[in-house]
């Protein structure tokens, strides 16, 4: 006879009935959004910076064009976005890549893969922020 008050995650034939620290929603959030933030954290970054090409009408250089006095970044608040997202986003990769090895849902290998996965996109955003041809970061932190 199955418990009335226990989930019924936990009373699946398929689960092992391993309880978890946090909900099954929280770990599809932070999972899954430790991969959609650095995609996101690229192309907030980017489109600012293409905002600023829009209205200056030259690409925005380091030490010339400051976005604090560039009007349209203001009105939408695109640069301290930028700032906020590039300075949340180690605790962001690092909780996506724990939140991995706390949740005993999956088997060892699909966590693996999918923990290798978030570290090679952050790694990825990390050289293309640090090889990037125009100096977007350096301008943004002007």
């Amino acid at each position: 006879m199955p418990n009335p008050y226990q989930p019924a995650e936990f009373s699946d034939s398929r689960s092992s009935g391993v309880r978890t620290l946090y909900p099954k929603t929280l770990e599809l959030l932070v999972g899954w959004g430790a991969l959609a933030f650095p995609m996101a954290l690229v192309f907030v970054v980017l489109g600012t910076w293409l905002l600023a090409y829009a209205e200056l009408g030259v690409p925005p250089r380091p030490g010339v064009n400051d976005p604090k006095s560039i009007r349209s970044l203001n009105m939408i608040c695109a640069s301290e976005l930028c700032i906020i997202m590039l300075v949340s986003s180690p605790v962001v990769a690092i909780g996506g890549f724990v939140s991995q090895f706390l949740v005993a849902r999956r088997s060892l290998s699909r966590r693996l893969v999918f923990a290798a996965s978030v570290a090679s996109v952050w790694l990825a955003v990390i050289m293309l922020f640090n090889h990037e041809p125009f100096q977007v970061i350096t301008w943004l932190f002007d």
